[in-house]
């Protein structure tokens, strides 16, 4: 094991949280985790990725994997609208300029 990379602890929390394979368990799994973890911490290209990681495309693409089922999983919240963040409604006054925003009016 190389300094940074997970403990069997460590290890124990995270592996219930990564995706199957196609075909069932993945054999070499906390090795490229870890790869991706040494390419992070360390901010070197992927290219550069020590073997004991495994070939850097193979850790890449396992990346590449992760990253695109996370963000099909997950939808991003829709903002609720302006009245119903209690922002209030916005008006036109159409007597003199009292605000700085010429004639906008906040009324709760």
């Amino acid at each position: 094991m190389v300094r940074g990379d997970l403990t069997d602890d460590e290890w124990a929390l995270v592996d219930p949280h990564l995706p199957l394979g196609e075909r069932g368990p993945i054999p070499d799994l906390r090795r490229q985790f870890n790869g991706v973890m040494w390419r992070f911490r360390t901010g070197s290209p992927w290219r550069d990725l020590p073997e004991e990681y495994g070939s850097w495309s193979t850790v890449y693409d396992r990346f590449r994997s992760w990253a695109t089922s996370a963000w099909s999983a997950w939808t991003p919240p829709r903002p609720a609208h302006q009245h119903a963040a209690g922002m209030g409604r916005l008006v036109r006054y159409a007597g003199p300029c009292w605000f700085s925003r010429c004639g906008d009016v906040r009324v709760s």
